[in-house]
């Protein structure tokens, strides 16, 4: 979870804004997210009357790739 993780929740960003953005669109992996452009997820999120600022986008699409990338390499996700 990126709100309770030490380094990606320090600066409090509203990561769970965008939780029912992906629902809704089927989003349900996180490779799905990492698949995305940022400009996707704004648009996505602009459909469904969701804020979303850029550094949060471009925060939410790092991550997702980053923690694809654990994945393949160990097999699962990281434990906060």
């Amino acid at each position: 979870n990126c709100s309770t993780d030490l380094e990606r929740g320090r600066d409090h960003h509203p990561y769970t804004t965008l939780t029912e953005v992906f629902e809704d669109n089927g989003c349900t992996r996180i490779d799905d997210i990492a698949r995305l452009s940022g400009d996707a997820i704004k648009a996505m999120a602009e459909a469904k009357g969701v804020y979303a600022n850029v550094g949060l986008i471009n925060r939410i699409c790092a991550y997702a790739i980053a923690d694809v990338a654990t994945v393949q390499r160990t097999g699962r996700l990281p434990l906060n």
